[in-house]
């Protein structure tokens, strides 16, 4: 379970061919590429390729090289984008409480 378990309940919709990389660790690793500035495919895959021995270690996997820039391109295309969204938003109204003494 990685970051709470946030992208657990997703659906990989990817067919066997394209499972080299699990789908939980592979999404959190574009998502820490995205929030650290990489917005085009091939940021994302040298971002990933930089610090592999850093998310291997992190995401408990075993990746010898990093995904290509198509792999990442592919593997974000099979996300469901309101499944996606559904998750993120569950999962941050669990983390937000009310004010206190309102509610």
């Amino acid at each position: 379970m990685i970051f709470g378990g946030v992208f657990s309940g997703l659906v990989d919709r990817r067919g066997a061919h394209g499972k080299r990389y699990e789908f939980e660790p592979l999404l959190c690793a574009v998502m820490l590429s995205m929030l650290a500035g990489s917005f085009s495919l091939r940021k994302m895959e040298a971002f990933i390729d930089e610090r592999l021995e850093q998310l291997n270690q992190l995401f408990d996997t075993a990746w010898r090289k990093a995904p290509s820039w198509v792999g990442i391109s592919n593997f974000l295309l099979s996300i469901d984008e309101v499944e996606l969204e559904s998750a993120v938003r569950s999962h941050a109204c669990g983390l937000s409480s009310p004010p206190s003494g309102r509610q």
